[in-house]
């Protein structure tokens, strides 16, 4: 749980990302831990709204020992957050699959870090927010997807497949992760939209308290 912390200074390492990075590992874990409790991959529980979705919550996928793509990437996205990452869901007509922010350094034009307040390279919880704080002044509740796949490619974003993590899709994390690294999101299904977890909490938008431990008796 300790987040970026591992990754607050950048060591001039220019091995892959997927090597150096504390957060990267933080997400595998996290990844690897819902894959070992053997989910199935499920539909929906039953409903007749129009345009909407039931969303199973962690316990109810606990409980059930399933998920559909949206319960999976609900479920990993929470984890990210309570470890110290910044979760991100990407919502499809099609799909849907979760991510997180890595903390990569910054770059200029020429490939060479971007530097704040003391010459420091801009990396880890420092890097997240300049992310955070540019998707916010751009609004992105209709993002560019170009600015999204720029994200990707300059690897500060980490899109990750969760059905992976269920008994009939199961891959490594390197493969869940690869499953969006080699394709652009216009394949992905439209329309789509881009939430990043932490902005949506600070506009309001805040996680329902759990009820999982409330007795039911007498209500």
């Amino acid at each position: 749980t300790q987040g970026y912390q591992g990754d607050s200074v950048w060591k001039g390492d220019d091995h892959p990302i997927e090597e150096r990075s504390r957060a990267f590992k933080i997400a595998g874990a996290i990844y690897d831990a819902i894959r070992a409790k053997k989910l199935s991959y499920s539909n929906p529980p039953g409903g007749l709204e129009k345009g909407g979705q039931k969303v199973r919550t962690p316990s109810q996928v606990r409980e059930e020992n399933c998920a559909t793509c949206l319960d999976s990437s609900v479920l990993m996205a929470a984890c990210f957050a309570q470890a110290g990452l910044q979760p991100v869901l990407i919502i499809t007509s099609i799909h849907a699959f979760a991510g997180f922010l890595t903390g990569e350094v910054r770059r200029d034009t020429n490939g060479d870090p971007l530097r704040g307040a003391g010459g420091r390279p801009i990396c880890g919880e420092d890097a997240v927010r300049r992310i955070l704080l540019d998707c916010k002044v751009k609004l992105l509740s209709e993002p560019d997807r170009s600015d999204i796949c720029s994200f990707i490619d300059g690897r500060h974003l980490q899109l990750v497949e969760t059905t992976t993590t269920t008994t009939g899709e199961s891959a490594s994390f390197r493969d869940a992760c690869l499953r969006h690294n080699t394709q652009t999101l216009y394949g992905a299904g439209s329309p789509w939209s881009v939430v990043l977890v932490s902005l949506a909490w600070q506009a309001g938008f805040t996680p329902p308290v759990s009820l999982a431990a409330v007795p039911l008796h007498g209500f």
